[in-house]
């Protein structure tokens, strides 16, 4: 019996090696499981050597050297995996290296390699076309730009980026203010999508056609063309996305192009009215936006929506913030201090552990200051300080002691104790010597504070001294030392 027992048991651990070695060449021979493997290590293998250039201010400051060994590791992806959609994902991370360090024609052949691969996922293939265009156009050649456009479009015109397409390119010659060709490349966008319209009338992809050509109408500067269109879009395809977009689109241009707003407020209305079984984050969402416009011209209507929102949505804490905030600015335009204090104190109590409460104080008293109130502005002052200086000696959460910090900082600039605003700064750079804000902070409050133009151009020496990877944070402290040597010279001249 113990003999059988043993057999047993050795069949079994053969049985189940056998199983995991099958499983295991099944999961090597596997294209997209390899492709996923592959991908995984060139990640981790890109962000080991990246995390040495955690201050990087360029990406022409990555080495050679560390960009090959980054692009080797997407490119095994590619070589072993080619036909996989993480392959096309490697090829563009190449590219977009290649693109970094401005070697154009490396990056254009990866994308070309793209077209070739993945010609049968129009998606893939449409975006890596679209990105051969920029390329030429950032050289400044549009007319070769153009030709990998319109090649673009007669491959991939269904695509997201073959619809938009004629759109961009009206959008090009509008920004250079080339007329006539704006003009021609607005009628060949208005054929084309009329004629892709008739085509495929009677399919779910119609609607969306519809809603390119009402863009184009937009981007024309026709408003009114273009919101018959989604009123059209609206009708024909009713309780859906393409509705909802109309609508959302609708309302956004008499918002920022007409400036009609109550024609804005109906619309959204409308929406609200249309749409029972509208998603819930995006009823808040329009709900929010009509109670924002109403305070262009209603203020106790858009006191009414907000106090509203409170009541629906308590539970959404991001939303009710943002309400009692728009309270604070409605009751603000209306000079009603007690509004704006009761909402400030609100805020305070209601979430006492986010951000926005740890500034009430000095809100408070800049409000204050702002209406002139001088003794309440000096007490409310004195009273955030006095928090602010607790917390920072007392807190042992990092984020909220830095938090308070800056906020004394602010506190005491806004009672012009330069001093002491530098005092805590010096505390806050050698806590934390890779941000260079603080030192920045330092030389500003010497240059425009105290007027002490020596130890500004020395703070800012400084950061040169510290920070020499960054090369365009030098070049603007530079900028900085050359208008305050300007300005030591006019002060020695008098």
């Amino acid at each position: 019996m113990i003999v059988y027992r043993k057999s047993k048991l050795n069949n079994f651990w053969f049985v189940g090696i056998c199983a995991i070695a099958i499983m295991g060449l099944i999961g090597c021979s596997d294209p997209h499981y390899l492709a996923e493997k592959l991908f995984w290590q060139a990640k981790q293998n890109a962000n080991k050597i990246l995390r040495k250039y955690h201050n990087l201010s360029h990406p022409k400051e990555i080495k050679e050297s560390d960009l090959e060994k980054i692009i080797s590791g997407y490119r095994k992806v590619v070589k072993r995996c080619p036909l996989e959609i993480l392959s096309a994902r490697s090829q563009f991370i190449i590219a977009s290296l290649y693109l970094w360090q401005e070697k154009d024609k490396q990056a254009e052949k990866e994308l070309r390699n793209i077209t070739l691969n993945f010609s049968s996922k129009p998606e893939i293939a449409s975006r890596a076309q679209f990105t051969i265009g920029k390329i030429y156009e950032k050289q400044k050649k549009w007319q070769q730009a153009l030709k990998e456009y319109n090649k673009l479009l007669t491959l991939y015109p269904l695509t997201r980026i073959g619809l938009y397409l004629p759109i961009y390119i009206i959008s090009y010659y509008k920004r250079i203010h080339n007329q006539q060709e704006e003009e021609d490349a607005f009628c060949r966008a208005v054929k084309n999508y009329k004629k892709l319209i008739n085509k495929y009338s009677q399919t779910s992809i119609g609607g969306e056609i519809k809603n390119y050509l009402a863009l184009t109408y937009f981007t024309k500067g026709n408003y009114s063309q273009a919101i018959k269109i989604w009123d059209e879009i609206i009708a024909d395809h009713p309780h859906t996305l393409l509705a909802l977009n109309a609508y959302l689109k609708k309302a956004a241009t008499y918002t920022q192009k007409i400036k009609n707003i109550p024609k804005a407020i109906k619309v959204y209305r409308q929406l609200l009215k249309d749409s029972p079984k509208l998603n819930k984050k995006i009823k808040k969402r329009v709900k929010f936006i009509i109670a924002t416009l109403s305070m262009k011209s209603d203020f106790k209507e858009a006191e009414r929506l907000f106090s509203s929102i409170l009541k629906e949505y308590p539970d959404d804490q991001n939303l009710s913030l943002n309400a009692h905030l728009s309270l604070i600015r409605c009751y603000k335009k209306q000079k009603n201090t007690s509004g704006v204090i009761e909402e400030y104190k609100k805020i305070r109590e209601k979430y006492p552990n986010h951000q926005i409460s740890l500034a009430v104080p000095f809100l408070i008293a800049h409000y204050y200051f702002t209406i002139n109130d001088k003794s309440k502005a000096e007490r409310k002052l004195k009273e955030a300080i006095l928090t602010y200086e607790q917390i920072f000696k007392q807190e042992n959460k990092e984020n909220k002691k830095v938090e308070a910090a800056r906020l004394l900082v602010s506190s005491y600039l806004l009672e012009k104790d330069w001093d002491k605003a530098i005092e805590i700064l010096e505390i806050l750079k050698k806590r934390y010597p890779q941000n260079p804000q603080y030192l920045l902070n330092i030389a500003s409050i010497y240059k425009n504070g105290k007027k002490d133009f020596s130890k500004a151009a020395k703070a800012y020496q400084e950061v040169i001294k510290n920070f020499p990877s960054h090369k365009y944070l030098i070049k603007k402290v530079n900028a900085e030392l050359k208008a305050l040597n300007t300005s030591m010279q006019k002060k020695n001249n008098k």
